[in-house]
């Protein structure tokens, strides 16, 4: 673990997703000059449903350490028809 928000600063970037991403990336610059509908469809479907996932990870995590904030209160009050 680590005891300070330097070390976690100094830590080196790690490259082994690179690859993994380049080949995303060129498949998608191959379906945008191919002018695939289906392929781009696909990118779209799966950009979305990874920004869903991330987006409900992040609000549920920073949930956990913002209970009972006067603002996240006042937001939740304002929009309880929403639920």
């Amino acid at each position: 673990m680590f005891t300070s928000i330097d070390e976690v600063l100094r830590r080196p970037i790690e490259f082994t997703a690179l690859p993994l991403i380049s080949v995303i990336v060129a498949g998608l610059i191959v379906t945008i000059a191919g002018n695939w509908l289906w392929a781009l469809v696909f990118y779209h479907v799966v950009g979305g449903g990874l920004w869903t996932g991330i987006d409900c990870s992040s609000g549920s995590l920073s949930a956990q350490f913002s209970d009972g904030s006067p603002f996240l209160l006042a937001l939740s009050s304002r929009h309880d028809s929403c639920r």
